[in-house]
């Protein structure tokens, strides 16, 4: 089995927090997850941007104020 790839960050250099919603309006982070990012093994990183995909889902987009 080969080595996966570090997962890529989610910013989009979009950096403008939602307040209601506790979350980037450009990436869909928390600012936990992004302070986080670079100490975060592969597999949480993983984790991260399941809930990622899954706070779009949910909320849609956010870049509307």
């Amino acid at each position: 089995m080969q080595p996966t790839a570090e997962p890529n960050s989610p910013c989009i250099n979009v950096c403008r927090m939602h307040e209601a919603l506790g979350v980037c309006r450009g990436c869909y982070r928390t600012l936990d997850e992004i302070g986080d990012w670079a100490v975060l093994d592969d597999a949480e990183k993983h984790h991260v941007l399941a809930q990622v995909a899954a706070r779009r889902e949910t909320f849609g987009p956010l870049l509307i104020t």
